[in-house]
């Protein structure tokens, strides 16, 4: 629930959606429909949004572009990597 009201509030500043691992410690369940209805304001009202994950499936799943970055003492940015699937994305087919 608290996912669902901070997706929410985002979306009243209608900016930019950020979230930090937002789907970590759901049930698969529930994780699923958070994910869809994400993937749904992406795609239908171009809602801008920007995912920090360590899921590397959810990230290209979700994404038409992400970005590597590398820990350390200081971390940087590493590769960018294009994501060439078209939309709507298709779960099952990908």
């Amino acid at each position: 629930m608290k996912q669902q009201v901070d997706i929410a509030r985002a979306l009243v500043i209608r900016l930019m959606l950020q979230m930090n691992e937002p789907f970590r410690k759901l049930d698969a369940l529930t994780r699923s429909k958070l994910q869809r209805q994400v993937l749904y304001l992406w795609e239908n009202k171009r809602q801008a949004v920007m995912m920090i994950t360590h899921n590397v499936d959810e990230a290209i799943n979700k994404s038409d572009r992400f970005v590597l970055v590398i820990n350390g003492l200081t971390a940087t940015i590493g590769e960018i990597f294009e994501v060439s699937f078209s939309h709507p994305r298709d779960q099952p087919a990908m």
